[in-house]
């Protein structure tokens, strides 16, 4: 859903969508993020509401919220401070819910900030479920990039492992070059060998 839509268009495209819809505010405090969320369909039969357990008096969007995994309640959390300290006036991300029979549920949401100030933000989410298609292309994706990022690490590490290789092979021609080099001083200040002068003879050869 794209974030520059009129606001008329995303009224008509939200009612004729199977999804579930909220508005709130969020508030930047000491501690974090504090969230004020208000279901839009307060009110929904039982085909219409999330696989997930109710307690009595409980909204969907709060079982919702209780029934999201500890991890994916932070991502989400970090997905909003990105979006909110970038100014940017929508954001998605998807999660997941521990339903009933103890079953996983994944969700998408889109956030659409309606108006901002300093450290508070008014908010429209709307939440849609995620089929199981759409469940195993994003368990793909998630896959390909934690290997992605295992590949880019080992990919450092060898860069890392080939700069170590060239400062030695440097190293040691920086030291060839210096021995050479304190060579050719050495003969230079003895003047070289006399023109015409023998090596000295073998030892062995003199006794004999």
């Amino acid at each position: 859903m794209a974030p520059n839509r009129s606001k008329p268009e995303l009224q008509r495209i939200l009612a004729n969508v199977r999804c579930l819809k909220w508005s709130g505010e969020a508030q930047q405090r000491t501690w974090g993020l504090e969230w004020r969320l208000c279901p839009a369909d307060a009110s929904l039969v039982e085909d219409e509401a999330p696989p997930i357990d109710m307690t009595s008096g409980e909204s969907w969007l709060q079982a919702m919220l209780r029934a999201r995994l500890p991890e994916d309640e932070r991502r989400s959390a970090d997905a909003a401070r990105r979006a909110f300290a970038a100014g940017r006036r929508w954001y998605t991300h998807d999660f997941r819910c521990r339903g009933r029979d103890d079953a996983l549920w994944w969700f998408s949401e889109d956030v659409f900030v309606d108006d901002a100030s300093r450290k508070a933000w008014a908010l429209t989410g709307v939440v849609f479920g995620i089929t199981p298609s759409e469940q195993e292309a994003g368990e793909l994706r998630a896959l390909r990039h934690a290997l992605d990022g295992r590949v880019l690490a080992r990919a450092a590490e060898q860069d890392a492992e080939l700069d170590e290789l060239h400062r030695t092979v440097a190293e040691w021609e920086l030291l060839d070059a210096v021995a050479a080099a304190s060579a050719d001083e050495g003969i230079a200040m003895f003047g070289g060998r006399p023109s015409g002068l023998a090596p000295a003879a073998d030892p062995s050869r003199v006794l004999a």
